[in-house]
């Protein structure tokens, strides 16, 4: 790609090209070439900064050079959308439709035919270096013109060949594809129907992929733990990029949230730690921390249970260390409803070392404004070197219709 790039920009040099700068369509359009146009994009009247940018820049000629053939042309945009804006637009920019950016001052692409194919915004834009700026400009008009050379030889090839280049044309990062990604993989498919090239699946957008992870959570067919073995099978697919993978974990904590309780904790924080290692400085990457501090649930004895621990699957759940239970002899764990709107109801209590079960006591027991079989013995009949404590709920007939149960407890061990 650089190579391209920078073979691309000896030959401007070489033909003394030059990009034009135009103030409205009619004159753009005349000029327009091979580069398509370059909107120099500003915040009109509330960043003075942002102008001054985007003047300076469009005045370089460093910039103006590496912009080729490409026509120049500014936009002024105001804080508020109004019917005046429209009309002042479509006064400047005919039928060319420039859409917003994500932030201001922005150099946004369109080719040729009016597509909006990249946009260059941000950190690099605000630091304003011309050099910086011309090089990634280059390398934006080196991206164009390899997709569309891509494009072409897609037209003369037939089968995986075809499949193949055509998604190596939609997959240039930094640029988007030419068609709607719906259309490209159907036309992928055609070419690819066994998907042997991986492109149909590449190409879908990650949040479209973490929709489908819902479809299948909310499938009664299915259920919230089908979708968590689905989305693992995609996680470890090779072909899903690494935003498409981060959407997926997305999905994976919202769902182990949704329904897991405390014994999703761990997988939660596991997941959230691998969505983050994938691109730490993207957008997902940065929530993960305050994902685990807020969603990761604990239970322990100190606190006792509350409405985040539950789980929709009834699955027992671990409670904490430290457990107060390593010699032999009988204990009593108790179980006291404190405040909430539902009450308690156990199923069992069991304590284990480490993974071998010591004892248990198996009951029907609900504790709320009135307590009943709220008390379960554990006969331990030798020390215990790694007490682990866990303790089944069953809150399906005493919880909110979305599932969630408003219960709040404590839970004493005596000896």
């Amino acid at each position: 790609m650089k190579t391209v790039c920078f073979i691309g920009s000896l030959l401007l040099a070489a033909a003394g090209y030059a990009a034009h700068v135009a103030e409205n369509y009619e004159t753009a359009k005349s000029l327009v070439g091979e580069d398509g146009y370059v909107i120099f994009a500003y915040a009109k009247d509330w960043d003075k900064r942002s102008r001054q940018v985007c003047e300076r820049l469009l005045a370089d000629e460093k910039v103006q050079r590496a912009a080729g053939q490409a026509v120049l042309m500014r936009q002024p945009v105001p804080d508020l959308y109004s019917e005046k804006r429209h009309e002042v637009e479509k006064e400047r920019f005919g039928e060319l439709v420039i859409p917003d950016a994500p932030s201001y001052p922005a150099l946004i692409f369109l080719s040729p035919t009016g597509r909006h194919y990249a946009t260059l915004s941000g950190e690099m834009m605000s630091r304003a270096d011309s050099d910086e700026i011309s090089s990634a400009i280059r390398d934006i008009l080196g991206k164009l013109h390899l997709q569309e050379n891509l494009l072409r030889q897609a037209q003369k090839l037939q089968g995986l060949e075809c499949a193949r280049t055509l998604g190596q044309a939609a997959s240039i990062p930094g640029i988007k594809p030419q068609a709607d990604w719906k259309e490209l993989i159907e036309r992928i498919k055609q070419c690819d129907p066994k998907d042997e090239t991986g492109y149909a699946r590449a190409l879908i957008p990650p949040f479209e992929l973490s929709l489908q992870i819902g479809d299948l959570e909310r499938n009664p067919d299915a259920g919230w733990k089908k979708a968590l073995e689905k989305a693992q099978l995609m996680i470890d697919d090779p072909v899903y990029t690494i935003p498409q993978r981060q959407a997926i974990y997305a999905a994976c904590i919202g769902i182990l949230h949704r329904h897991a309780g405390v014994g999703g904790s761990q997988k939660l924080c596991d997941f959230a730690k691998k969505m983050q290692a994938l691109d730490p400085d993207s957008y997902l990457g940065q929530t993960a921390d305050s994902i685990v501090r807020e969603w990761a649930v604990r239970f322990n004895l100190s606190e006792g249970w509350h409405p985040g621990i539950f789980s929709t699957d009834h699955d027992p759940l671990r409670v904490d260390p430290p457990i107060p239970i390593t010699e032999a002899g009988t204990y009593k764990v108790t179980l006291t409803y404190t405040r909430g709107r539902h009450a308690a109801h156990i199923l069992a209590v069991s304590l284990y070392d480490g993974v071998k079960l010591v004892a248990e006591d198996r009951h029907d027991g609900s504790t709320g404004e009135v307590h009943r079989d709220n008390v379960y013995t554990l006969t331990v009949k030798s020390p215990v070197r790694d007490p682990q404590l866990f303790i089944q709920f069953d809150q399906s007939h005493d919880s909110d219709p979305s599932g969630y149960s408003d219960s709040y407890g404590k839970i004493t061990i005596t000896h």
